[in-house]
Parts: C-alpha cells; sequence; structure tokens
C-alpha cells in the first residue's frame, strides 16, 4: 500500500492547467504550453516566457485592456486574445 506524504499543512491538490488571462492580479503561475503561432512564441521565448518558468500578473488594464505581467524579472505588456493562448498551471 502506498502512502503519499504532502509534509506539514494541507495536502497539495495536483494542478490544472487554466490560460493566463484567468489569473488574478497579483497570482502567480507556471507556464505549461504556448499555443501560439510559430513567430510569435519564438518572441515570447526570447523575452523568457517559455514553460517551466514562473510568470505573476502585475496589473490589468480595464475594459479587456492588456496584461501586465513579470516573467524572471523581465515586464511584458500582453493582449488578452495572446494570454488566452498561453495555459499556465498554478
Amino acid at each position: 500500500r502506498a502512502r503519499h506524504r504532502f509534509g506539514p499543512g494541507q495536502p497539495q491538490i495536483p494542478m490544472s492547467p487554466i490560460f493566463l488571462n484567468d489569473l488574478g492580479v497579483g497570482q502567480s503561475a507556471r507556464v505549461h504550453a504556448l499555443h501560439l503561432p510559430t513567430e510569435f512564441a519564438a518572441r515570447m521565448r526570447a523575452l523568457g516566457l517559455w514553460p517551466g518558468q514562473t510568470v505573476q500578473l502585475l496589473r490589468c488594464a480595464p475594459l479587456n485592456g492588456p496584461l501586465h505581467l513579470r516573467v524572471d524579472g523581465t515586464e511584458i505588456i500582453l493582449r488578452r486574445q495572446q494570454a488566452q493562448q498561453i495555459e499556465v498551471l498554478t
């Protein structure tokens, strides 16, 4: 019989992917997958946004405006429609 130990406190809940635009302000997540056109995905990787990296949502512009993100010390402004194509794990 296998036992899983999660350490002190609450047991860990398995992470499920959500899209970057679903994060709340101040929330951080790990990038899971980029579902972007090849050229734009290459640009995002050049800015440090690739699977495994931690991203934090700093601000959201009103009226479906862009998202202000921090990735490994780099701040990025990203359109919501592009953020809807980036899966993250919370």
